[in-house]
């Protein structure tokens, strides 16, 4: 589970990053974080980025509870697979 965590944690800041250097006041919008922070993770190097994705505990919280249900719905039943895809969906 903890390699499965770390996996999520690290696509989610890597989805931040790239959004945020794309559009930094919609990645505020969009992923619920402030423009501060999103500065320093778009400037973050990737080997930075894995080093925040520690697997002891999610660095984001979902804000889409029926959006999880309705990719559960249509995925094979891998949460982590879902999540992972709403992420990226997000970032486009």
């Amino acid at each position: 589970m903890k390699s499965d965590i770390k996996e999520l944690n690290y696509a989610y800041l890597v989805c931040l990053r790239e959004a945020a250097n794309e559009d930094i006041r919609e990645a505020s919008v969009r992923f619920g974080v402030d423009q501060a922070l999103l500065r320093q993770i778009s400037s973050a190097p990737l080997l930075q980025l894995q080093e925040l994705a520690d697997p002891s505990f999610l660095v984001f919280k979902l804000r889409a509870p029926e959006a999880v249900r309705s990719h559960l719905n249509n995925r094979d039943g891998s949460l982590v697979r879902a999540v992972v895809s709403m992420v990226t969906e997000a970032s486009e």
